[in-house]
């Protein structure tokens, strides 16, 4: 027989990291995602307050910075109600805001805070990644590198009490196997804790509904760049047109 010939590599790499906040210190899931290519706007360390009365669809900001229009979100507060809009245009220090005020609508003195607002990614991803992978324990550890990563991000489906996650999926271009010995110690994801989803809301058109869980993908899948000069016959990896599905187990009355 014709001796054996090694086609080109290829794999998929999927795991879970516990969805933190900000609070000036940005967390590992998103400077991972970042990397992937999904735009996430980080306003998370602007606390700022309404100046004079919002209207319909605006609100003036004593401060602007941080905010990009079509990319950031905004939590309105006056200490015991809430809201969260999405800025859709900002004009010196007035932002049009969407959804419009409706059940709350913010007054003079009320607190901003900024929150992390993603975008699906599209076409090439940022950057790529290379994974160490180890497995084992000890002398018996092997080490697996994977090269040429590139991924898409989701909102894992987050039962009422749990902590909410986000879900990674990498495809890998090629990968090579060695055996170091010894693991890696394990290290803290940087950033402050994750918190149950309690005491949340879930608005669609200013209304507020009761779930019992919900889930979040961007639907941003990816496709191999054919290319012949490519060592695994391929130039890289490409975002899909996304086709964003929320999914929600929610309860009659």
């Amino acid at each position: 027989p014709e001796p054996s010939i090694k086609g080109k590599e290829m794999g998929e790499l999927t795991f879970k990291m516990q969805m933190r906040g900000g609070n000036g210190s940005e967390p590992d899931w998103v400077k991972i995602a970042k990397r992937c290519g999904h735009s996430i706007n980080d306003a998370t360390s602007l606390t700022t307050v309404c100046d004079g009365a919002a209207s319909a669809g605006q609100v003036t900001l004593d401060s602007v910075a941080g905010l990009t229009a079509g990319a950031s979100a905004l939590l309105f507060t006056d200490g015991t109600n809430f809201a969260i809009r999405g800025v859709e245009r900002i004009n010196s220090s007035t932002v049009d805001e969407f959804p419009h005020f409706d059940d709350y609508t913010p007054g003079d003195g009320d607190t901003v805070v900024g929150i992390y607002a993603m975008v699906p990614s599209a076409g090439a991803p940022a950057k790529y990644f290379t994974f160490h992978v180890y497995r084992g324990d000890g002398a018996s550890t092997t080490k697996y590198v994977l090269s040429g990563c590139s991924g898409t991000v989701k909102l894992g489906a987050t039962e009422v009490g749990a902590l909410p996650y986000v879900e990674f999926s990498m495809q890998v271009d090629n990968w090579t196997v060695s055996a170091p010995g010894s693991g890696l110690a394990l290290e803290d994801d940087a950033g402050p804790d994750a918190y149950p989803l309690l005491g949340s809301s879930m608005i669609v058109d200013d209304a507020d509904y009761c779930v019992g869980s919900i889930e979040w993908d961007q639907g941003a899948d990816m496709v191999e760049f054919v290319c012949q000069s490519g060592s695994q016959g391929r130039a890289g990896w490409l975002h899909k047109t996304p086709v964003p599905v929320m999914s929600v187990s929610s309860y009659a009355d």
